[in-house]
């Protein structure tokens, strides 16, 4: 069976966490999480649910967005500091059970200031 998860509109929304918003968008094959700041990315982060690891979490979207064919990137300032998904070779976070995981950590670092 094939499965892939198309998606038919491309579009945005904003979304809010602790009273800081961020955007979402989605275009064929790639969803793009966009955050204001660190703080505002960490924070969506720490909402992965009582008793879920984010770790656990990524993992399960990885895998989910694999399956797909489908790739998500993680953007500070409109700058991409992550991916997750399709086509995302994970190099060393692979040893952390993180497959299909990439943080860009000098872009990460440089979205700090």
């Amino acid at each position: 069976m094939n499965h892939r998860l198309a998606l038919d509109l491309m579009g945005s929304i904003e979304c809010e966490v602790d009273g800081r918003c961020f955007s979402v968008s989605a275009a064929p094959d790639l969803i793009v999480v966009d955050f204001p700041d660190l703080q505002t990315l960490l924070g969506a982060a720490r909402k992965t649910g009582p008793g879920v690891s984010l770790r656990s979490r990524l993992r399960h979207a990885g895998e989910v967005l694999t399956r797909t064919e489908n790739r998500l990137d993680l953007r500070i300032k409109g700058r991409s500091v992550g991916s997750l998904g399709f086509g995302v070779r994970s190099g060393i976070y692979s040893l952390l059970g993180l497959g299909h995981f990439r943080l860009t950590l000098a872009a990460f670092l440089r979205s700090l200031t």
